[in-house]
């Protein structure tokens, strides 16, 4: 059994220049210095285009060597993209991190529009000339793409209208960067006070650990201060997310598709039908989510469930408090079933490679992700603060990073990249494997704890972001009938949700109904349903594991982006166009609730 050792206290966050090389990743092996990155932006920039545009009305006689030119430039400029970020989100202050991370977009931004007239140019030529493309095996890189692109035909437009849409791409980038600079560098929260009388300081990093507190008045009291802030904006916040969600109005117009929806699962190939599927899969058992909501309520001794109260462990005197080094040995075994190569660059990564950007400083983006180019390492962003959240998130991103590891050494650039459809499989794959491995390593009041927390997963990836799901389809599908979406149509369509799926043991307060302001995954284009079937391939994905087909995994995690989502997992046994991965995942969220209750 694991010794889960105790972290007495939280830290204040730190400067910057203060954080530990040790607890860095190590953004210089893109480039050993800022100057040799100016060095290359600038031999880019003064470079243009010209060696590409050359190709333009002669995609006939040329079409592999334009491709094979389009595709090595794409990859030094997002060398150049991954590095501006990363250094940014280092620090969201930092105005020269600020300034070269714009100015690596700004490239990109150039970049598509001198190629805008590259795809519909190629949909333009003969059925020969690209069947001999698709024949040609020293293009086989390049198939893939070219099939997919055809797809895209219908949806094309001539290359004066696609040079336009190019030209519009950094200004509709404006919503969700302005969300961006206000969410994370702007706002700053009031302190909170616990049932002691003592004040806590707020961040969004503090926010997450304040609410898996047993102190009740300082959940509430730091509730109030994170979302009675945000409710200060709430004009602002309505103004940013109808502007973004107007940008997926035009451009799926622009395009001549049906809708928001239709414009952004098209492309990879994925029914309208599996996001709504989804939707209604759940909505139809919500009946087990009624029921944990109403035993949250009764041990928590509560008239009603506040959102402050969904995050607390409701096993008394489990307070596990878990060091960085011990959360990467605790994930690296619980990786066993993937064989010991697999666990041996997964220890490597976390600890000597420098993949992980470990804890919160001044400035810092919140939360978490993985990140990288083509070549690069993996880079996890982590805003670790040794709580059994911190280790499930920091497992699920190096899910995401063995994912992308893994296909960069299996797949060739142009097939490499896996599709938002499948990027939280892996991930959350590897949160269940780690979830099976604690519960045989640690005593029964500890077990209590992890059934409760892997019943707050599932309620907080398959439940809440199906609700997310249908909040943004139905926004998109109001603002298309030309709804105003205002503050107050916002706020009373999400409270409306919250109470059909939490029941009614959710209170529904003003800052509850608020909370959309403070989401930042509404401003991607229809990403969070991918959560749920995420987590339901995953967990469907760990079964046929367990029973033996760790051939089709490993098969599914080498595929990059070599096939459409849904076909990759079909391949590795899991079929998303049916609901019985969704059911299955219910069913055992089910089986669960009963076992913490016996």
């Amino acid at each position: 059994m694991y010794f889960l050792s105790m972290i007495l206290a939280l830290t204040a966050p730190i400067q910057r220049a203060d954080v530990s090389n040790h607890d860095k990743w190590r953004v210089e092996d893109l480039y050993a210095t800022k100057a040799l990155w100016e060095e290359e932006y600038s031999r880019i920039s003064n470079e243009g285009w010209e060696t590409l545009t050359q190709y333009k009305g002669n995609l006939s006689h040329s079409l592999g060597q334009a491709l094979q030119a389009k595709f090595a430039k794409e990859l030094q400029i997002e060398r150049l993209i991954t590095y501006g970020h990363l250094r940014y989100d280092e620090n969201l202050s930092n105005g020269e991190n600020k300034s070269a991370n714009e100015r690596a977009m700004g490239l990109y931004y150039s970049y598509s529009e001198a190629m805008s007239w590259f795809e519909p140019e190629i949909l333009q030529l003969p059925d020969q000339v690209i069947q001999k493309v698709l024949q040609d095996q020293s293009l086989k890189d390049y198939h893939f793409y070219i099939s997919s692109l055809m797809k895209m035909k219908p949806h094309t437009l001539s290359p004066g209208e696609e040079r336009l849409l190019a030209l519009s791409g950094e200004a509709m980038e404006t919503a969700g960067k302005a969300f961006s600079i206000l969410n994370n560098a702007d706002l700053q929260f009031p302190d909170a006070k616990d049932k002691e009388g003592n004040w806590h300081k707020v961040s969004h990093a503090r926010y997450g650990t304040i609410l898996q507190g047993h102190d009740r008045v300082l959940r509430q009291n730091a509730y109030e201060s994170v979302q009675g802030t945000y409710r200060q904006y709430g004009n602002t916040f309505a103004q940013l997310l109808s502007g973004h969600v107007n940008t997926h109005i035009f451009k799926a117009r622009a395009r001549g598709y049906p809708s928001s929806l239709d414009a952004a699962l098209y492309p990879k190939n994925i029914d309208t039908k599996v996001y709504r599927q989804l939707i209604q899969t759940v909505r139809e058992n919500l009946e087990p989510l009624h029921r944990y909501v109403a035993m949250r309520k009764e041990i928590l001794g509560v008239e009603k469930i506040r959102l402050c109260d969904f995050y607390v462990p409701l096993v008394e005197n489990v307070d596990l408090k878990i060091p960085y080094d011990e959360a990467v040995e605790l994930v690296v075994n619980s990786l066993s079933p993937l064989g010991k190569k697999y666990q041996n660059q997964v220890r490597a990564g976390l600890t000597t490679e420098g993949w992980v950007d470990r804890y919160e400083n001044i400035g810092k983006r919140s939360g978490a992700y993985s990140s990288g180019c083509y070549g690069s390492k993996p880079y996890i962003l982590m805003n670790y603060d040794g709580k059994i959240k911190d280790m499930m998130t920091l497992t699920h991103e190096a899910g995401h990073s063995m994912h992308s590891f893994t296909s960069h050494q299996n797949q060739p650039y142009p097939k490499s990249q896996y599709t938002i459809f499948v990027a939280e499989v892996a991930s959350t794959f590897q949160e269940e494997l780690l979830f099976h491995h604690l519960r045989k390593t640690m005593g029964k009041k500890a077990q209590r704890f992890l059934i409760n927390y892997r019943l707050d997963a599932i309620r907080g990836t398959l439940y809440r972001q199906a609700l997310f799901a249908e909040f943004e389809l139905k926004i998109h599908e109001m603002a298309e009938q030309g709804i105003p979406l205002t503050e107050t149509v916002l706020s009373e369509l999400y409270g409306e949700l919250n109470r059909t799926y939490y029941g009614p043991f959710l209170e529904i307060d003003e800052n509850l109904k608020s909370e959309w302001m403070r989401i930042p995954h509404f401003y991607y284009n229809f990403y969070v349903y991918q959560y749920s079937t995420g987590i339901s391939a995953a967990h469907a994905l760990v079964k046929r594991v367990q029973d033996g087909h760790l051939d089709d995994y490993m098969q599914f995690l080498s595929s990059g982006g070599s096939d459409y989502p849904l076909n990759q997992l079909q391949k590795a046994g899991v079929d998303m166009r049916a609901p019985d991965a969704i059911r299955s995942l219910i069913t055992d969220f089910d089986r669960l609730l009963n076992e913490f209750n016996q």
